[in-house]
C-alpha cells in the first residue's frame, strides 16, 4: 500500500470530489494517473516486488494506453 504525501493526498480528495461531481478535466485525470503511476513506481522500488506479483504477472494497465483513451473521450 503507497502511502501518498499530505499534498497528495489532498489532489487525489479534491479529484474524487470532482468525479463525483463530474466536473474534472481531462488535465486533471492526466495528472491524476501520472502521480498514481509514480507512486506505484516508487513502491515497486520499495518493496523489490514479490512472488506472487511476478507469478500473477501484475495485470497492470498500461498507463499510456489510459492516457491516449482520454483523448477520445
Amino acid at each position: 500500500m503507497t502511502i501518498l504525501s499530505a499534498e497528495g493526498q489532498a489532489k487525489v480528495q479534491l479529484w474524487r470530489q470532482k468525479c463525483r461531481d463530474n466536473t474534472i478535466t481531462k488535465e486533471e485525470l492526466r495528472e491524476a494517473l501520472s502521480l498514481l503511476q509514480q507512486e506505484r513506481g516508487r513502491t515497486a522500488q520499495a518493496t523489490g516486488g514479490s512472488r506472487t506479483t511476478k507469478a500473477r504477472g501484475a495485470g497492470k494497465p498500461n498507463s499510456d494506453d489510459l492516457l491516449s483513451e482520454l483523448d477520445n473521450i
